[in-house]
């Protein structure tokens, strides 16, 4: 109908206003540009924002710079962008993954059954249990590598606009280095994020998230594997009663406040998620605001839904 309200019609639509929108852009184009310090925006942008010292600039890649760049944390930055600056052996090589064990989370027998099909497999490589975890969304994201033989313990922690997809990521690094350093000969890196085995396991070429941290594990495993040592990436079910993975989990809680700072970086690909939130908050906001005069919260139109009802 004509009378209908655009603001509750974007809501339902799913359709934020087009300014919100037009931020939302800008936002995820000036988080991609700030990665690359070679990038010409990265000193045009800091020229204006010294010259213009007004909080509401009108200028949405203004906005954008200053919105990022005053966070209370760097950002990972690069003078190249990171797929080139991998060698080209490591982005084709592929590590041995196994992505099914045959486990079902929840079960009250996994950890029997996980514990007997290790030993059958792989009971002369060395288990390393790699987990992550976040409390709160200002919290900071910690990452461990517990490593029950020797009972050592590796914790990281992160800023709070990192992923638990990032911190996942890191503490399969940290382990890989480990057994790298160490000489480890035989090592299975036990984890329980899915999405990061397939993300190392995809062809970086085709995938359109190259994560800097996934490149970094690549070229981790390729220089074990050079150096003759073999490391097996394997998944496990989380929250499954699998002794190690919840010790793991302890470890990573208690680094979100004890972790090194080794990894206190913001990455571009968190950022990016970081404006889908800012849109989110935003809408929200303007939502509130206009449905006082139009919309589901006018006067008229909650007489219209009691006439109806």
């Amino acid at each position: 109908m004509k009378s209908s309200p655009t603001n509750a019609l974007q809501v339902e639509c799913v359709d934020p206003p087009l300014q919100l929108r037009r931020q939302f852009l800008c936002d995820r184009f000036v988080v991609k540009s700030l990665q690359l310090s070679s990038h010409p925006l990265w000193s045009r942008l800091n020229i204006l924002s010294q010259l213009c010292d007004r909080p509401n600039s009108k200028s949405l890649l203004l906005d954008s710079f200053l919105k990022f760049t005053k966070l209370p944390h760097p950002i990972l930055r690069f003078n190249l962008n990171p797929l080139f600056s991998t060698p080209f052996r490591a982005l084709v090589y592929n590590p041995p993954i196994v992505t099914d064990l045959g486990l079902i989370k929840g079960a009250p027998d996994t950890n029997v059954k996980f514990q007997r099909i290790f030993h059958q497999n792989w009971s002369n490589h060395l288990q390393i249990f790699t987990d992550s975890s976040k409390i709160s969304p200002d919290s900071c994201v910690g990452s461990a590598c517990w490593i029950p033989k020797f009972k050592i313990i590796l914790q990281f922690k992160s800023p709070p606009e990192t992923s638990i997809f990032s911190g996942e990521a890191i503490a399969i690094l940290e382990a890989i280095l480990f057994a790298h350093s160490h000489d480890l000969r035989q090592t299975v890196i036990l984890t329980d994020s899915l999405s990061c085995l397939l993300a190392i396991r995809e062809n970086p070429f085709r995938s359109r998230r190259r994560f800097f941290i996934i490149l970094k594990i690549r070229e981790a495993l390729l220089a074990c594997h050079q150096k003759g040592l073999e490391i097996l990436l394997v998944w496990i079910p989380s929250h499954s009663g699998i002794t190690g993975n919840d010790t793991a989990d302890s470890f990573a809680r208690s680094a979100i406040s004890s972790g090194l700072t080794k990894h206190f970086n913001n990455s571009t690909q968190d950022l990016c998620a970081l404006a889908k939130t800012h849109l989110d908050k935003s809408w929200n906001s303007l939502w509130k605001a206009s449905s006082k005069s139009k919309g589901y919260g006018s006067p008229i139109c909650l007489v219209l839904l009691c006439l109806q009802n």
